[in-house]
Order: C-alpha cells, then structure tokens, then sequence
C-alpha cells in the first residue's frame, strides 16, 4: 500500500510538469506518467483495482513507458550529435526490482550491456562519466588553446593534440593505466612541471590551477608510492608558484 501512494505521488508530480512543459520535455515526464501508472497497479492491493485489470497489463504499461523514457533520453544524449555504436556499451542500471528488470532488457536489446548499481553511488557513477567526458573536453580545448596562443591555427593544434590523446587510451586499453603513464610527473622530472608552470603563468589562472590539479591528481591514482610522490610534487609545484601552491 505504501507503494501505491508513493507511486500515486509520483503521477501527480509529473502530470504537473506535463501541463507546464512543452516539447520533448513533456514527452519525458509523459513516458514518467506511464511508468508510474504501471507501477501503481502492479504494487496496488487487488481490492482497489475493481477493473479486474490483469496485472501483465500494467507491466506492458511500465515497460512502454520505460523504452519511452530510455529513447527520450538517448535522443537528447546524441542530438546533433553522432551517435556512438550502443553494442558493448556500459547502461547502469538502477531503481526498483521490476524497473532495473525492464531497464536491463531494454539495454540487452540494444545491444548494450548492464550493470547494476546501488541508487546511492548513482551521483558517483555520474562523477566518474563528468570527468572522462565533460571535464576532458574542458582539458582539450584548454590545450588547444594554449598552442593556439604560441601559434598554431585550430587545426594544427588539433592534428598535435588529438593523436597523443588515441594513443594514451589505446595505451590504457592494452597495456593498463600505470604502464601507459607518461610526462614529466611519472619521471619524477620537477624541474619540467615548474617550467611548464611558469610558462601558464601568462594565461587565465585557470589554466595553471588544473595543471598543478591534475598532476597531484595522476601522482595519487598512478604512482606506485603516492603518498611520497604526491608530497614531492607538492613540494616543487610550492617552489614554482613562489610558495603559492
């Protein structure tokens, strides 16, 4: 019963946000409005479902607003945008038994394959997609733009920059993280982190916080003693900042 009025609660918010929203959006908390339907029924005590409705019903009722949830969202993720090949891609799957059930069918069908999470480490598993995807693309154009300041047109600094990046992940692929490790940091080489520290002193402050950042950060996750690498590039990176790091 105490599903049912969950569920039932669920509905009220989205029917309100399918009267205030326009476009795809309201297609997304339609395929919202589904699921909770199906969900309702199918949890719901059989006294209150005075249609004799059977309960196969309302789980094609959930399934059809999940694929529409699931589609919705792909469309939005690859708008504009090329589509990536879905077979062997990762989908996390997460939420109520019958939910994750349909969500992981959904990603089989696609060629596609699921791994269930805790709904907790949702924010995480979101986090670690931010950082290869989102952020790295801030990392690249953050480069391309300081080859551009010496010199190079957009393309050349693409050209420069984007064969280093395949071959680090083909690297990471084949051979695993510590292996494919490469710079100044994974020699321990300081003196070249603090001239390429002084030579990001003339761009945005930015630029050097997110170098002095991701260089501790590869020395905590690739050396094999982080603690005492961590604390030696904290130590050269203080002296090139003039003891400001």
């Amino acid at each position: 019963m105490i599903w049912t009025l969950a569920f039932l609660a669920i509905i009220v918010i989205h029917v309100r946000h399918v009267l205030e929203s326009e476009g795809q959006r309201r297609y997304w908390h339609s395929g919202h409005v589904l699921m909770a339907f199906g969900m309702t029924f199918m949890f719901a005590p059989a006294s209150l479902d005075h249609f004799n409705i059977p309960t196969g019903f309302w789980s094609l009722a959930f399934a059809n607003g999940a694929i529409a949830v699931v589609l919705w969202m792909l469309v939005q993720t690859f708008a504009g945008r090329g589509a990536p090949k879905l077979e062997n891609i990762i989908f996390a799957v997460e939420g109520q038994r019958q939910a994750a059930m349909v969500a992981r069918k959904i990603a089989r069908s696609l060629g596609g394959v699921p791994v269930t999470i805790n709904s907790k480490n949702k924010p995480a598993y979101h986090a670690a997609g931010a950082l290869v995807a989102g952020h790295g693309l801030g990392l690249v154009e953050a480069a391309t733009q300081v080859l551009m300041k010496i010199g190079f047109s957009r393309r050349d600094a693409m050209r420069a920059l984007l064969p280093l990046m395949r071959q680090m992940l083909d690297n990471f692929e084949r051979l695993g993280p510590r292996e494919s490790w490469t710079g100044p940091v994974s020699r321990g080489d300081f003196a070249t982190v603090a001239k390429h520290t002084k030579a990001l002193r003339s761009y945005p402050s930015e630029f050097n916080e997110a170098h002095a950042a991701l260089a501790l950060l590869a020395s905590r996750v690739l050396s094999k003693n982080s603690a005492v690498a961590s604390k030696q590039l904290k130590r050269a990176l203080r002296k090139s900042t003039g003891g400001k790091s």
